[in-house]
């Protein structure tokens, strides 16, 4: 699974940015891989929401790919009907 990964990562500017291991993607990689922009991952981290998340080293952000999987199957639905109620409504 982590050479499917591999090949579909986006290049980005940033060499740092692409797969550290097998089960690690840092920021744009998980991005890429989850179909959202870095700056939206990086707004949800800011936000609390948004898949978990590890600070490496003090700096690095990295993403098990376990992770992301989960918050996408987290945020599936069969329809439109099972959709979270907004939090204004009541």
């Amino acid at each position: 699974m982590a050479m499917q990964i591999e090949q579909k990562l986006v290049r980005t500017r940033d060499a740092t940015s692409l797969i550290t291991s097998a089960a690690w993607l840092r920021t744009p990689a998980a991005a890429a891989y989850l179909g959202f922009s870095a700056p939206t991952l990086e707004k949800w981290r800011w936000e609390g929401k948004g898949p978990k998340f590890y600070k490496i080293g003090g700096h690095a952000v990295g993403y098990k790919l376990s992770d992301l999987e989960a918050f996408a199957e987290a945020a599936s639905y069969q329809s439109t009907s099972e959709y979270p109620a907004p939090a204004d409504a009541a």
